[in-house]
C-alpha cells in the first residue's frame, strides 16, 4: 500500500477532527464545553483543552464541542485558564468575556428552571 500524499493525508485528518467533534458534542448532550449553549451539528466547533500552539494533540481527549464564540474567544488559552476567565470576568475583560459568562448564567438557570419543572431539555 502506497504513503498517502500531503492532500489525502489532510483529509483524513479532517474526517477524523470531525469525528471527535461529533463524539465530544454527544458526552457532552449537545451544550457548548463553556457556556452551556445548545449546539447542533452544524454549530459545533471542536476545540483544543490543551491548544495546538502549546503542542495540544488531534487527539480525542485532547477535543471538546464549543459554540463558535467561545472557541474564537478561547483562542491559545489553555482550558483551566479559559474558564477561570469566565467564572468571573476582571474589569478590562473584552466584551466578549462578558456575553459568555452571560450566555453561561443564563443558560444554567435555564437548565435548572427545566429541571425543577420537570421539563425534558
Amino acid at each position: 500500500m502506497r504513503p498517502l500524499n500531503r492532500y489525502q493525508q489532510g483529509k483524513l485528518d479532517a474526517a477524523f477532527r470531525r469525528s471527535f467533534r461529533e463524539d465530544a458534542r454527544r458526552e457532552q448532550k449537545s451544550f457548548c464545553a463553556y457556556c452551556d449553549e445548545p449546539l447542533t451539528a452544524r454549530t459545533a466547533t471542536a476545540d483544543h483543552r490543551q491548544p495546538r500552539a502549546a503542542f495540544g494533540l488531534d487527539h480525542r481527549n485532547n477535543i471538546v464541542a464549543a459554540c463558535d464564540p467561545c472557541n474564537k474567544l478561547k483562542g491559545h488559552m489553555p482550558e483551566q485558564q479559559f474558564r477561570k476567565a469566565l467564572e468571573a470576568p476582571v474589569s478590562g475583560r473584552p466584551l466578549a468575556f462578558w456575553l459568555a459568562w452571560s450566555r453561561r448564567r443564563i443558560n444554567r438557570r435555564l437548565r435548572l428552571m427545566e429541571k425543577r419543572l420537570g421539563v425534558a431539555a
